[in-house]
């Protein structure tokens, strides 16, 4: 059922150290010029466009590379075929990728659509939490894409944590998301780091690197954050003052998840002001405008809080996230399919879009552990997503639907056959990849034919979803090896 929580929000305060060279106390902030629009159109045809992050991808011989494929836009939807499959070692509108593939890099383990240029069409920032740099394993960097009406080009320089603050091990790029943050019209790249809890971001107009102060105080970097797929960032003005904010969370060393608010400001994502609420993060996170209030909302998917997992929204006001309202939803929640049970990790990965267009951004969520019975017999880690719709009064269980290999509708039946370990909904996206108003369907199913993985593609349409002509494109399409786990990681 829904359900309201207590929750505690709290500025967020930082030792003196991480201090150092920023302003302490918050000045009112100008008003905003015009920020960039979110977009995740890379060739502005109106049509957007899916990045499909590969981090376990090998290139060639070299074990998890990793690699990032765009299935562009088109009038039947995310288009497999005209993919642009890229590397470390690939060359990219004339300009070579910074780095080379090596193994562990991960490249494609976060990916993040926004205009950082300013020129109207989507760029393109990906995270590659394993790259060394010359003194420093593992410690991560971001590399950048700019579209264009012919394609993406390349920027040739690696965004890496500033020299002071780099360290082994610290995998910066985990998490990373895309939003103008200074509101000058470009857009800016906030990146995670979780070995030490610190975030840096890219000034979009300069294409710099700034600090900004650790994401917690420093006593969280004596243990910090190893498992992959913990930390999750988005990006959305929740208060409406004309800044992005950026909103971050991730697994801290006593196991809890909080959710940070970092709000925009024309200093860039701003600690001075930066606001966190406790025990109130998980795994993935998305935004959009549940109950059409004009304030963004923020969800936050929940797989381990309870048994069978959770999302929870947190709504936008003038003050920021209200904290007294929230809606929190799983599969014991009426009208919502299914039943909590112990591994299905309701939450893993969340997105958002107005699948009906109505107005109301809606919620897609995966729960890739679910188990299916299919003619009878139970199988395991099947996995599912379950489609939310926003309403009035917010996000709502009434007449959701699940969505996966073992569904049918008068328009026929999606693509494939559920089969166990296939973990659909280990990453979902809803965009608008036909351009005629009403959000599209891509889900990761990285378990698929033992560890391919695929992304079923199912279009949405003026009466509901055109299941007969879902896609399921795989390694074949996307031109990485065997075993590359597909489906990890969708963007927008």
């Amino acid at each position: 059922m829904s359900r309201p929580r207590t929750l505690t929000r709290a500025r967020l305060i930082l030792a003196a150290p991480a201090l150092a060279g920023l302003l302490v106390l918050a000045a009112p902030q100008p008003a905003a010029a015009a920020a960039a629009p979110a977009t995740a159109d890379f060739n502005a045809d109106g049509k957007a466009d899916l990045a499909v992050g590969i981090p376990q991808a090998a290139d060639a011989t070299i074990a998890a590379a990793g690699a990032v494929s765009i299935a562009p836009g088109s009038a039947t939807g995310s288009n497999g075929a005209a993919k642009i499959t890229i590397t470390q070692n690939s060359t990219v509108g004339g300009v070579d990728v910074p780095g080379s593939s090596e193994a562990g890099d991960s490249f494609g383990a976060s990916t993040s659509w926004g205009d950082i240029n300013g020129d109207g069409r989507a760029d393109l920032a990906v995270g590659a939490p394993g790259e060394d740099d010359t003194s420093n394993t593992d410690s991560g960097a971001v590399s950048l894409f700019y579209g264009s009406a012919t394609g993406l080009t390349a920027d040739p320089t690696h965004r890496l944590t500033p020299v002071a603050s780099r360290t082994s091990g610290d995998r910066c790029g985990e998490a990373l998301t895309v939003g103008d943050f200074t509101a000058d019209g470009h857009a800016d790249v906030l990146v995670f780091c979780p070995g030490s809890y610190q975030t840096w971001w890219v000034d979009g107009a300069t294409g710099t690197v700034q600090s900004t102060a650790p994401a917690q105080a420093p006593e969280a970097a004596s243990a910090p954050l190893s498992a992959t797929g913990a930390a999750a960032a988005t990006a959305a003005d929740v208060d409406k003052d004309g800044y992005v904010d950026a909103v971050v969370t991730f697994r801290q060393w006593d196991g809890t998840s909080p959710l940070y608010v970092l709000p925009g400001s024309p200093d860039g994502p701003t600690t001075d002001t930066a606001y966190v609420l406790d025990n109130a993060g998980g795994a993935s996170l998305t935004t959009g405008d549940l109950n059409k209030d004009t304030y963004p909302d923020v969800i936050v998917g929940q797989p381990d809080d309870v048994t069978g997992g959770r999302i929870t929204a947190y709504y936008g006001s003038a003050t920021g996230l209200d904290t007294t309202r929230t809606t929190v939803i799983d599969q014991e929640t009426t009208g919502v399919p299914g039943a909590s049970e112990t591994g299905d990790d309701m939450g893993a990965s969340v997105s958002a879009g107005d699948v009906n267009h109505d107005g109301y951004t809606d919620v897609l969520t995966g729960a890739p552990g679910e188990d299916i019975a299919v003619d009878t017999v139970d199988t395991p880690d099947t996995g599912t997503s379950l489609l939310l719709y926003g309403s009035a009064t917010g996000l709502t269980g009434t007449n959701s639907r699940a969505l996966n290999q073992d569904e049918s509708d008068t328009s026929g039946s999606i693509t494939g056959s559920a089969e166990p370990g296939d973990t659909t909904g280990t990453a979902t996206a809803l965009l608008d990849a036909t351009g005629d108003g009403y959000a599209d369907i891509a889900l990761g199913c990285a378990g698929e034919n033992t560890g391919d993985g695929i992304i079923l593609m199912i279009n949405a349409t003026t009466t509901g979803f055109d299941y007969a002509n879902s896609q399921g494109p795989g390694i074949g399409t996307f031109l990485v090896p065997a075993g590359a786990h597909i489906g990890q990681v969708l963007a927008p």
